[in-house]
């Protein structure tokens, strides 16, 4: 299911996606927090939409609102990304 491969980049996003689990890009609130957890939003969402070109049995997407599928598989594999530092500023 995850994607073999991936560049260190797209694998933190996609950790810090299935973290916050779900969010709905219509909602500007979502995007600020969002960018305010990853130093960006428009460059997080550019790498999601990249995941999800890769393999869309990870995320969903239906009228802007996003989901990641099977949090719990992503989490362990992306256990390596729960530095204090990472949910600290993801807690904020």
């Amino acid at each position: 299911m995850i994607i073999a491969g991936m560049d260190r980049k797209l694998d933190l996003h996609l950790f810090t996606a299935a973290v916050i689990g779900g969010w709905n890009e219509n909602s500007q609130g979502d995007n600020e927090i969002i960018g305010e957890v990853t130093g960006g939003f428009k460059d997080w969402i550019d790498s999601i939409r990249e995941i999800k070109n890769y393999n869309d049995e990870i995320i969903s997407l239906k009228n802007g609102r996003w989901q990641v599928k099977d949090k719990i598989s992503v989490l362990l594999k992306y256990a390596s990304f729960f530095y204090d530092s990472r949910l600290d500023s993801i807690k904020k």
